[in-house]
């Protein structure tokens, strides 16, 4: 599908001549682009001498949750709502006040309050480096399979992606898929239900000899799928994975996998045998992108893991001026719902340090407090799921009707165009 003609964009180059003081967020997903719309409606309003400047590796925002199912097919999901322009969400605010940058950090100067951002468009310049009086990390997190996510190149790079990926499926024989987390329960039983249709346990057996057409492996190294539920919905999952015709494998993980001669995979387990796989799907965590953080600055803003070290109730980090929020911070446990509840409180508390620069005082520090209790939606095919809310175990229905059907795509109309920020 061919993406919409984009409106203008503002040159980086008139941030740097602009008087204002820069509070510069980096990463256009679902922190970067919400705290933006949060700033600009609550706290720019009272702090006119501020400029919100959002840098995005991508010109466009996605419905990540989405990938499992859109990797399939474009007919699943109306494109122009998965793929959303990031500049036009924001073309309602006065460019003295907003200002998008397509383009991607590749410098934090943490001593000189700096930031370099490496341009997509060239034409005017290779650079940009803004110098910020406050600076929001909301990188994200890259996913280790080019299916899942925008990682590091623009849309029409994860376009491809799918686009390769489709054309080889219809000779798939064997796919194998590592991880028994939400993603990886959630690929397979796209992909299951996609080329095998679900089971019918009542036809006569001789009609079953060929299910399932294509035969799929999924591979998880916790006693269930799905070890941060309890384990009879880990158990559940596994029986709606059976009837999409999913094999699922427990106690072992992948160790290796490399190009096999033929052109697919051989994928090894720690178990000591190796599966032959025509696709592979690693769903296996992902990686915190913070390679623009400087090595004298990792000590002190970066956790063992790569993330952002961030205090869980203020969302600042130890370099005065620096925050995060979303999957690159180690606030709280990588979930949307963490991450919408957490941009109020960062906003708060930019606000206040900002107000304080001033020698102003706008009270004490607004916390975040997570929550803990059991929660997780996690579709299985098209009309059956597994989850928990707030300690309380969901109907498989209840999994369709809030995430099954579209993966949140009905919620994020109001997130990327501010509408859902809109009361403080």
């Amino acid at each position: 599908m061919t993406p919409s003609p984009k409106p203008p964009q503002p040159t980086p180059t008139q941030s740097m001549a602009d008087p204002k003081n820069l509070i510069v967020i980096l990463g256009g997903s679902y922190g970067g682009i919400s705290t933006a719309h949060y700033l600009l409606k609550h706290v720019t309003p009272h702090l006119p001498s501020h400029k919100v400047i959002l840098a995005s590796t991508s010109s466009e925002a996605l419905c990540r949750p989405a990938c499992p199912r859109a990797l399939l097919s474009d007919d699943y999901f109306p494109q122009t709502k998965l793929f959303v322009d990031i500049a036009a969400q924001f073309a309602h605010y006065p460019p003295e006040i907003f200002e998008f940058v397509h383009g991607t950090a590749t410098d934090l100067d943490a001593a000189l309050h700096t930031v370099t951002i490496s341009l997509a468009d060239t034409t005017a310049a290779a650079t940009v480096t803004l110098t910020y009086h406050a600076l929001i990390i909301a990188t994200g997190a890259l996913a280790v399979s080019p299916l899942l996510g925008l990682n590091s190149d623009d849309a029409p790079a994860l376009r491809a992606a799918w686009a390769a990926f489709r054309a080889r499926l219809p000779s798939a024989k064997h796919i194998v898929i590592a991880g028994g987390g939400p993603s990886g329960v959630e690929v397979a039983g796209e992909i299951g239900e996609h080329l095998n249709g679900v089971r019918s346990w009542w036809w006569p057996g001789a009609k079953q000899a060929a299910y399932p057409r294509v035969a799929i492996t999924l591979v998880a190294d916790s006693p269930t799928v799905l070890p941060q539920l309890r384990p009879v919905l880990g158990r559940a999952a596994q029986g709606y994975l059976a009837r999409v015709g999913v094999d699922v494998v427990c106690g072992t993980r992948v160790v290796a996998s490399a190009p096999a001669a033929d052109g697919g995979w051989d994928v090894k387990l720690s178990r000591g045998d190796t599966l032959h796989a025509d696709e592979y799907i690693p769903c296996v965590g992902t990686a915190a992108n913070t390679s623009f953080v400087r090595e004298g600055d990792k000590a002190r803003l970066l956790a063992a893991d790569g993330r952002v070290r961030t205090d869980p109730g203020t969302l600042r980090t130890e370099v005065k001026g620096v925050y995060a929020v979303g999957d690159v911070s180690d606030f709280a446990r990588p979930a949307i719902h963490n991450v919408l509840a957490a941009v109020p409180v960062l906003c708060a508390n930019v606000r206040r340090d900002l107000v304080r620069l001033q020698g102003g005082n706008d009270g004490g520090d607004r916390l975040f407090v997570e929550e803990k209790r059991e929660m997780q939606l996690v579709p299985v095919g098209w009309s059956k799921g597994v989850g928990a809310m707030m300690g309380f175990r969901v109907p498989s229905v209840v999994v369709w009707l809030i995430k099954g059907r579209d993966y949140w795509l009905w919620t994020t109309g109001g997130l990327w165009s501010g509408r859902q920020w809109a009361k403080a």
